[in-house]
């Protein structure tokens, strides 16, 4: 007997922000190719959340992870067949009895675009929020007359730790996707590219 799955992969299509088209591809492709790991169901991309969102709710699944192009997910080594990433583990328990929207805030209007968990059910429930981005800034805000108060849960801290936001918008990262592996001086990046943080 098969379960069906209780959450989909979401990839929000960054491109437009980054500095040029194979940089931007190449950022997409790294972040498709990564969440493979340990997941082989369906996937979603839209550069509009709400649009992303809706693809989603298609799937008939309770969740959607969201990760912006370029964004990585450092995961353990797991068994096979195990029903989800610790991540989306992680986030699902942070969204607690009420939030439908778990990311990591940068004020009360706004989230990281980087990685986000959506409980579609509930924001389904909620008249289906309107996520907001802007091609400049790396962080996605609620349409004017929402509150991102109420709902919005804070990504908690070892969530962050299995996310890795490469911010390809930075030059010496933009340099070092661009490069071939042989080519990049990776004594230039701040935050180190590779340097990853052991998981608990």
């Amino acid at each position: 007997m098969t379960t069906s799955p209780t959450f989909v992969y979401g990839v929000l299509d960054v491109r437009d922000r980054l500095r040029d088209a194979t940089l931007g591809e190449r950022c997409r492709e790294l972040t498709f190719a990564w969440s493979r790991w340990s997941y082989a169901g369906s996937m979603v991309e839209h550069s509009d959340p709400d649009q992303l969102l809706a693809l989603a709710a298609e799937r008939g699944v309770r969740y959607c992870l969201v990760q912006a192009c370029g964004h990585l997910v450092i995961e353990t080594l797991r068994p096979k067949g195990a029903a989800a990433p610790e991540l989306v583990e992680l986030l699902i328990a942070a969204l607690g009895d009420d939030a439908w929207l778990v990311g990591r805030k940068v004020s009360e209007n706004a989230i990281h675009d980087a990685c986000w968990l959506v409980d579609l059910q509930r924001w389904h429930a909620r008249g289906r929020p309107h996520l907001q981005r802007d091609a400049q800034q790396p962080w996605l805000s609620l349409a004017a007359g929402e509150s991102i108060r109420e709902g919005i849960a804070d990504s908690p801290s070892q969530a962050l730790q299995r996310g890795r936001d490469l911010e390809p918008q930075r030059e010496a990262h933009a340099l070092a996707l661009s490069q071939s592996p042989a080519q990049v001086d990776t004594t230039q990046l701040q935050p180190p590219l590779g340097e990853f943080p052991e998981a608990n």
